[in-house]
């Protein structure tokens, strides 16, 4: 199970749209089928800040966007496209 929580701050500008976020993530995973029959059961939880920039443009009816985040120790980056209505 993973959910997470994010205030999220943005400039709604003509073109395109900037934002900066900050929120929690929380993963929780129980071992369901393993190799190992003595980790069968078991469970881990982790609760971790994730901290996020980026920007979405505008093309008519349809946008792109990027993103950079940082959470878990790690820097994901990630991209989209989409129509709006």
């Amino acid at each position: 199970v993973h959910w997470n929580a994010t205030l999220i701050m943005s400039m709604n500008l003509p073109v395109v749209s900037p934002y900066i976020s900050a929120g929690l993530d929380e993963t929780y995973l129980v071992a369901q089928s393993v190799e190992d029959n003595t980790l069968e059961g078991k469970s881990v939880r982790t609760t971790m800040p994730r901290y996020a920039a980026g920007l979405r443009a505008k093309f008519g009816l349809g946008y792109i966007s990027g993103e950079a985040a940082y959470t878990h120790g790690e820097m994901v980056i990630g991209a989209g496209a989409g129509v709006r209505f």
